[in-house]
């Protein structure tokens, strides 16, 4: 059948996660417990089995601004030359046609 408009067909995602380890969990369950039970004071979601004494927070913010930043400063000056190069042409362009 002819149809103007073209619909959007029904997608299906088969997600399987493919790395789990039960062990692993219940060990790093086990460690939190250990954790809170004997530490209160620390809190039990920075704690992993596998790095217990370091915890790692990403600076996403602060690295974005800064990329950023110096991002719009190169693009400003490419934008500046290209603008001279097509307002050179153009006036080229307009001198060959009301002056040759």
């Amino acid at each position: 059948m002819f149809r103007i408009f073209k619909l959007p067909k029904y997608n299906r995602f088969n997600y399987e996660p493919r790395y789990f380890d039960p062990e692993k969990e219940e060990r790093e369950n086990r460690v939190k417990e250990l954790v809170r039970k004997y530490n209160p004071s620390e809190p039990a979601e920075k704690i992993s089995a596998t790095n217990a004494e370091k915890v790692y927070t990403p600076m996403i913010k602060g690295q974005m601004k800064h990329y950023m930043t110096r991002k719009k400063a190169g693009s400003n000056r490419a934008s500046n030359i290209r603008l001279a190069a097509i307002l050179s042409l153009l006036f080229l362009i307009s001198y060959l046609i009301f002056y040759v």
